[in-house]
């Protein structure tokens, strides 16, 4: 996703506009009140006790005084503004998870609604969610999850008409080691060539295409599943399967008790309400 420039003061009001949109909403009212109480009351104290015992007595310190609420007001007007486009933008991202229908209509979205829609669903599957935002629709690191202190990083491609080769794959394996996350997940409204399918399941990329991201999408939607067709799906090499038992996508775990410790097998992302396991095949 694009960022917008800072400006002046340092402010990055595109990551302010964030922040706001995936929090609760009264983080905003009160960012905004903690900016007031600091520009009219605090800093106006320290300026008056610094002039008692130096040369800002006086005209200088009554002036400083006099400019800083304004300064704060203004600061947290901008806050507020920030915060209510956010809150509008809200029921957007909502809305457009539940008016998904199957894997045409996500094939219509742009790839900004494309990562918001990911966005939605991973934080109704329980993810705090980040969104770091890349450099266009073909690169960078769109999501940042963290659920359980788990870390995972996410990148989204709406390609379309081509399939996504190994260096995507590649490329994310890269940056989950640079940062020490826990997991990396590319995400596609399409498909993965063989090639990417194959490096993945070596790696540990999970891969979700446009088949299996479908059922994902439905398992979180706030509809009745009869209102959205189903769709078949099968375990493919190095991509995430459906849960034969809910739908919703599974995750890869590993076991780390029992006969099998140190096995990895894919586990219901619903878990506890569905306790549904695929093993997953060894190679030879």
């Amino acid at each position: 996703m694009p960022r917008y420039r800072r400006d002046d003061e340092g402010i990055d009001w595109e990551e302010m506009f964030q922040l706001f949109r995936h929090a609760p909403w009264w983080v905003g009212p009160a960012f905004a009140a903690g900016v007031l109480v600091l520009f009219f009351g605090v800093i106006p104290l320290l300026i008056t006790a610094i002039g008692t015992t130096s040369e800002m007595a006086g005209p200088m310190a009554k002036l400083i005084r006099s400019v800083v609420p304004m300064i704060g007001a203004v600061f947290a007007m901008g806050i507020l503004i920030v915060w209510g486009f956010a809150m509008v933008a809200k029921p957007f991202d909502r809305k457009r998870l539940d008016r998904q229908r199957g894997p045409e209509t996500i094939d219509n979205l742009t790839w900004q609604q494309f990562e918001l829609l990911l966005a939605e669903a991973m934080r109704r599957r329980g993810y705090a969610v980040e969104r770091s935002g890349g450099h266009g629709p073909d690169g960078g690191v769109d999501l940042r999850l963290d659920r359980h202190g788990e870390k995972t990083l996410v990148q989204c491609k709406h390609w379309k008409a081509t399939r996504v080769g190994v260096g995507p794959v590649r490329e994310l394996r890269g940056v989950v080691a640079a940062e020490g996350a826990q997991r990396g997940m590319l995400v596609a409204s399409g498909s993965f060539t063989s090639e990417a399918r194959t490096f993945a399941a070596a790696s540990g990329v999970e891969l979700i295409d446009g088949k299996t991201l479908w059922p994902m999408i439905r398992a979180v939607q706030k509809v009745p599943a009869s209102d959205a067709p189903s769709v078949p799906t099968a375990p493919a090499v190095g991509a995430v399967p459906a849960c034969p038992r809910c739908g919703a996508a599974m995750e890869r775990r590993v076991a780390r008790r029992g006969p099998n410790t140190g096995k990895a097998f894919f586990g219901c992302s619903s878990y506890p309400q569905c306790k549904a396991t695929l093993a997953i095949a060894e190679s030879s």
